[in-house]
């Protein structure tokens, strides 16, 4: 995978570095999201300390 300066004019050269670059990102891709599905677990919603609809404003310095 890699071009060297004068394969940058060569069709055949060229479209053989892009085909491995690609597959090379797609399969990358395919285990970034196996690696994710398989270790991020929602175990539940993130809700406010109040409660549903008891936002902070940007104002409200009280805690």
């Amino acid at each position: 995978m890699g071009l060297s300066g004068s394969e940058y004019a060569d069709p055949v050269a060229f479209d053989a570095a892009y085909r491995s670059a690609v597959t090379a990102c797609a399969v990358l891709l395919m285990l970034g999201g196996l690696l994710s599905w398989a270790t991020i677990r929602q175990t539940g919603v993130a809700r406010w300390p109040g409660g549903p609809g008891q936002h902070r404003d940007a104002g409200d310095r009280t805690r």
